[in-house]
C-alpha cells in the first residue's frame, strides 16, 4: 500500500460536438483516446458507465508491464 495520497477527480459524462457521449474532467477538458462509452441501466437499478480507451503510448500508456518489440520479443519500459 502507497503512503501517497491520491488526488480526487471529479469526472462529467455529457455530450461532445458530434452529440456522443464523452468523459470529461470538472474543468471541461476531454479524456484523451476513448474509444467508445454507452450507459445502461435496469429498472429500479443502478446505471452502469463502461468506457473503452486506446492506450496507444503516449495519451495513454501502461507503466511497470514489458513492451513487446516488433519482434515479438520483450525489452524492459523506461
Amino acid at each position: 500500500m502507497s503512503n501517497q495520497q491520491t488526488e480526487k477527480i471529479k469526472l462529467i459524462l455529457k455530450r461532445n460536438e458530434r452529440g456522443l457521449f464523452c468523459l470529461f474532467t470538472e474543468d471541461g477538458k476531454c479524456l484523451p483516446n476513448q474509444a467508445s462509452v454507452s450507459l445502461s441501466s435496469e429498472p429500479f437499478g443502478a446505471q452502469e458507465l463502461t468506457v473503452k480507451f486506446v492506450c496507444d503510448g503516449e495519451n495513454i500508456r501502461v507503466i511497470g508491464d514489458p513492451e513487446v518489440d516488433d519482434n515479438g520479443g520483450e525489452s524492459s519500459t523506461v
